[in-house]
């Protein structure tokens, strides 16, 4: 089929949609994000039609504003030199948090459709980035997270008041897409035992306590190597997975609190441990499992704890940079998945993948579909 000369003239293509977009957290994974957004936007445009426009970025010190759209690399270049975004010249507000940029933001007009929540997980009160997400959920925006803790201590305000949409697959299982799998799942079949491994550090910390260091030892590597904090407890001690088993048994529909978890850690676990699993044909995990309580109104039992699994089992099978879960089904038999990732670009991949989501399925200021 040619085109003829009928006077409508040739096919001009569709401009990509503008998204705006406020990145609260500028660590290491909303620091990737940045990077990926940079990088993609020709690819993310030609597949998704969309633009995407960073219109403000969060710090803990302050923030930096442009309704026409921030440069990306002087915002990276300057978390880089140790400064803060409020003092950017001309966009820089010191001091300013992420209710005052979506105030300003909404107040000249520019109401912004994306709002994603990267800081550090406070697990006592939220912190800041509970009150990011409740602003952004006060100001219509759609809600991204790679921090836990909105969903862990403010479930109902975050994920099931009305709104746009709200994603999270980042918070469990970096680019695995864990919550999907699960849901994707549970729509024909019903779960009756979950099993996960979703702390790379405490794998990379079984695997240095397998080779004969101490836990301590293995810990002080781990933090040596950027893959724990100067505080790993959230790590170790095993509330990391707790929360992460937490919150994809929510997205499940069974609500079961941080405190009703069974939680070990592996601080206790020796290379005489590991050394005996090994004899045995098993290795350690610090695996999460869910399964049904005895009574059906009891819920559902949690536990987090280090296991020695028998070298067949699919979370065994995975090596210490990978992490995955297995579902065991009533009629769809048992479903497993893996994923590698050594590094917070993983993490940065499903936050941009949210972000793509929400942009295709949401529209800001109305209600979820």
């Amino acid at each position: 089929m040619s085109l003829s000369s009928s006077g409508t003239g040739p096919a001009h293509p569709v401009p990509p949609r503008p998204v705006t977009v406020v990145v609260c957290g500028l660590g290491s994974v909303g620091s990737a994000l940045l990077r990926l957004v940079a990088a993609r936007v020709e690819q993310v445009r030609r597949q998704h039609g969309v633009r995407l426009v960073v219109v403000g970025v969060v710090d803990s010190r302050g923030a930096a504003l442009d309704a026409a759209g921030l440069d990306v690399p002087t915002v990276l270049a300057t978390k880089e030199g140790g400064a803060s975004v409020g003092d950017l010249p001309d966009v820089g507000v010191p001091g300013a948090d992420a209710a005052q940029v979506l105030s300003r933001l909404g107040a000249a007009g520019h109401p912004v459709d994306v709002v994603v929540e990267a800081g550090p997980a406070d697990l006592r009160t939220g912190g800041a980035g509970l009150a990011a997400v409740l602003a952004a959920r006060a100001a219509g925006a759609a809600v991204v997270l790679a921090n836990k803790a909105p969903l862990a201590l403010a479930w109902e305000q975050v994920v099931e008041a009305p709104g746009p949409a709200v994603r999270y697959s980042a918070c469990v299982g970096a680019a695995l897409p864990t919550v999907d799998l699960l849901r994707s799942v549970a729509v024909s079949a019903s779960p009756v035992r979950l099993e996960v491994v979703l702390n790379s550090t405490c794998q990379r910390v079984l695997g240095d306590v397998e080779a004969g260091l101490s836990a301590a030892e293995a810990v002080a590597a781990a933090q040596a190597a950027g893959l724990a904090e100067a505080d790993p407890y959230l790590d170790v001690d095993g509330t990391d997975t707790a929360v992460k088993l937490v919150v994809l048994m929510a997205a499940l529909g069974h609500r079961v609190r941080l405190d009703e978890v069974s939680v070990t850690g592996v601080r206790e676990v020796t290379a005489d441990l590991a050394t005996r699993a090994r004899e045995r044909g098993e290795i350690l995990v610090l695996m999460g499992t869910a399964v049904p309580a005895p009574r059906p109104r009891e819920g559902w039992t949690l536990e987090v704890a280090p296991v020695a699994l028998p070298r067949h089992h699919p979370l065994a099978r995975m090596d210490r940079h990978e992490t995955g879960l297995v579902v065991h089904t009533d009629v769809a038999g048992t479903i497993a998945a893996s994923g590698r990732h050594e590094d917070v670009t993983a993490t940065a991949a499903a936050v941009l993948r949210d972000v793509l989501v929400v942009a295709g399925t949401s529209t800001p200021h109305a209600p979820r579909p």
